[in-house]
């Protein structure tokens, strides 16, 4: 029993200390009259954020701030996977207090007061939830997985940014290159028999998530997003071409030919336009339906596509592999750098001679 009582507390022990290891949510309205939360609006969006616990008249804060600025800045000024916050820890900071002293001191990171709620903010910060408050300013760098790391102090002021600065990066973060904060995701889309053409109609999108961001109008698209940690999704928008469009028998004859091994295709694309029915495999049943299409019995292919995108970037199948990978239609990258060249190859589904 006394085993069984011991292991209870060990685990009831952990389970606190774990548990204290988690940012607790907060909502503020900053100087500037946002209302923001700290889950929401940044942990949840893959932000770290790091919060500077001090008040007007604080002298060690006044030595710090220009510093922090610094870092600040060197992170992206909240455009990047950072954001950096100061809150004050006095009732007597009211919001247009704070905002007078950072408009005097030059200080361009987000900042709260007592009145916009500052104070039930960082409570869990000096009640002694993380450890014993050791005055101001204390430094708090939260993880997007809520984690935290509790009061970041060096022997000088110069130290306590160098081991925030360490701190950020432990959360993941990637820090922004020097001279930019923007990236450039860029790419072209080609049929695969004209790669010298572009696409008037063509459109590509651009998500963030699930989220639509931007459209770009041209098959020659180029996306400018502010360096982050987040995940981008680039997918041409389908044309709406008919399935019939640049069919004949000549494609019924060709693909014949290669199924035969008498005439075997001289593209790998000519192989993926051969696959009507999608199922990895060219034969007899993508001639029925290619027959049926053109003898008006059917009128679109029943597993595909009239059009299908290829990312052409690192393409490197050849006409007697293709159809053992397998091909998204869109690139899924992180902007945290430059991203170029993401091409596309479309290929018109029956098509094998090129007509379309």
């Amino acid at each position: 029993m006394k085993i069984l009582t011991t292991v209870l507390i060990i685990c009831f022990g952990l389970f606190r200390l774990e548990a204290q290891n988690i940012a607790p949510d907060f909502t503020v309205t900053l100087t500037d009259g946002q209302t923001k939360s700290l889950y929401k609006d940044y942990l949840d969006k893959g932000k770290t954020v790091v919060l500077k616990l001090f008040f007007v008249d604080c002298p060690p804060c006044r030595t710090h701030a220009p510093l922090y600025q610094d870092l600040y800045e060197e992170w992206g000024q909240g455009i990047g996977p950072v954001e950096f916050f100061h809150l004050s820890t006095s009732s007597f900071d009211l919001n247009q207090t704070v905002l007078a002293y950072d408009q005097a001191n030059g200080h361009t990171f987000k900042a709260a007061g007592s009145d916009g709620g500052s104070l039930q903010a960082i409570l869990p910060y000096r009640n002694g939830t993380f450890g014993p408050f050791q005055g101001t300013p204390t430094f708090v760098v939260i993880a997007p997985n809520r984690s935290l790391t509790f009061d970041t102090r060096g022997t000088s002021p110069a130290n306590t940014m160098e081991l925030l600065n360490q701190a950020i990066l432990n959360t993941g973060a990637i820090k922004p290159p020097v001279g930019g904060l923007n990236i450039t995701l860029s790419g072209q889309i080609r049929k695969y028999n004209k790669p010298e053409d572009s696409i008037s109609e063509q459109k590509v999108a651009l998500y963030q998530g699930t989220e639509l961001i931007s459209i770009y109008d041209g098959s020659d698209y180029k996306f400018i997003v502010p360096f982050s940690n987040l995940k981008y999704t680039i997918r041409p928008i389908d044309l709406d071409v008919p399935f019939r469009s640049g069919i004949s028998t000549a494609d019924i004859l060709k693909i014949q030919k290669h199924i035969l091994a008498s005439e075997v295709f001289t593209s790998p694309f000519q192989v993926l336009a051969s696959d009507c029915n999608t199922n990895n495999f060219i034969s007899a049943a993508d001639l029925v339906s290619l027959r049926k299409l053109l003898l008006f019995r059917i009128e679109e292919f029943e597993n595909a596509k009239s059009i299908r995108y290829i990312p052409y970037k690192n393409f490197d199948s050849t006409v007697s592999n293709v159809l053992q990978h397998t091909f998204l239609d869109y690139y899924e990258i992180f902007a945290n750098e430059n991203h170029e060249n993401m091409d596309f190859r479309l290929i018109k589904i029956g098509d094998v001679t090129g007509e379309f």
